[in-house]
């Protein structure tokens, strides 16, 4: 506890103080300004300031704190699991991220738990910790710990954002060490090649995934495709075509992703190891948003997949709500959700997120 809120307490600082010019703080951080570094939600992307604040660019443009708490309960055959069920806090992140000069930024996030604090375990509670370059406008090269580029939506959103996942994006290891570099087609298409660690690294860390990924939006449409090299043993690889879609029609969005894994193994063909998800979301009223969740996840043959087993056959239908209380903020948020899986799993999850901003706190530090 001491280390977390050490930890808070230097980012409270660092917030207050590395700021742009007092008389260029609002056209600074107006959201009219900020761009995200891509423009679509994921578990990788940070709001990136891309005002150069008249010539200054502060090293501190974001820094954000996240927090959900839930009742969660599951129900097997009947029966109510214990150790899943009851209160606790889901998460507990610190975001923070910035730039050096026109050319370079950089962004962080942290998950406070237990496991941070063994050995070792700093940086595998650490999502991303990446150094970004632009040598043009066009190309954007990436180092550090960062999002495994995997296509589909599921997948790329935060886990803070997720109340139950399909069976792979719950087991997938969806952040990892490598290098990347993303080349802007057109405004709307960006084509990312990366080389990091692999998807099925398990406990080894020799382990590597080779990724070509296509995000794209165009009008009502947005895309996020890729195929992959994942290595699940030593020279022995998985091969994962993800295709994700979603559509925006006003109020109204669908989203339809395909993953498929394929490895010359055992009984294993195409098509015959993969995941399919299909959401729809749906705002009424501004502050609400009500959505709707299928999954599939099988696995028929292909014994090298260890996050889909092989002989998993599971469907997964949810429903639930999303309300935000303030106007105009999705900075507090409160969620009920209800999943049925096909091997008779019930999951219940009624919580409460919040995401104050901490440059926000500027005035409370700001001399009188």
């Amino acid at each position: 506890m001491k280390n977390i809120l050490t930890t808070i307490f230097i980012a409270l600082a660092l917030s207050a103080h590395a700021q742009c010019p007092e008389e260029h703080h609002q056209s600074c951080h107006a959201d009219s300004t900020c761009k995200a570094i891509t423009p679509l939600p994921n578990r990788g992307g940070v709001a990136q300031c891309a005002s150069n604040c008249d010539g200054v660019r502060p090293w501190l443009t974001a820094a954000s704190l996240e927090f959900r708490a839930d009742w969660q309960g599951t129900w097997q055959g009947g029966e109510q699991v214990d150790e899943a069920s009851g209160f606790r806090g889901s998460f507990l992140n610190l975001k923070l991220a910035g730039n050096f000069g026109k050319q370079w930024n950089w962004a962080y996030r942290q998950r406070f738990s237990k496991d941070m604090f063994r050995r070792d375990g700093y940086l595998n509670a650490t999502d991303f910790l990446y150094l970004q370059y632009h040598p043009t406008e066009r190309w954007t090269i990436t180092g550090g710990k960062q999002f495994v580029a995997v296509g589909g939506f599921e997948y790329d959103y935060a886990p803070i954002d997720v109340y139950k996942y399909s069976v792979f994006c719950n087991m997938v290891n969806c952040y990892g060490f490598g290098l990347s570099a993303a080349y802007d087609l057109t405004p709307h298409d960006n084509l990312l090649v990366q080389a990091a660690q692999s998807i099925f690294l398990g406990g080894a860390l020799n382990r590597y995934s080779y990724n070509l990924k296509w995000t794209g939006q165009h009008g009502i449409y947005q895309s996020l495709y890729s195929i992959g090299m994942h290595e699940y043993d030593r020279g022995k690889y998985i091969n994962v075509i993800a295709l994700g879609n979603r559509f925006d029609l006003g109020r109204v969005q669908f989203v339809a992703d395909f993953t498929n894994r394929y490895a010359s193994v055992g009984r294993a063909k195409f098509l015959s190891d993969f995941t399919a998800v299909a959401q729809v979301h749906a705002q009424p009223i501004r502050a609400l948003n009500i959505f709707a969740h299928y999954s599939y996840d099988r696995n028929d043959g292909n014994y090298a997949d260890t996050l889909v087993e092989d002989g998993t056959d599971r469907h997964t239908l949810g429903v639930g709500a999303e309300y935000f209380p303030l106007r105009g903020s999705k900075d507090i948020r409160l969620h009920a959700g209800y999943y049925h899986s096909s091997d008779k799993e019930h999951f219940v999850s009624v919580g409460l997120t919040f995401r104050p901003n901490l440059l926000n706190l500027k005035d409370t530090f700001r001399k009188k």
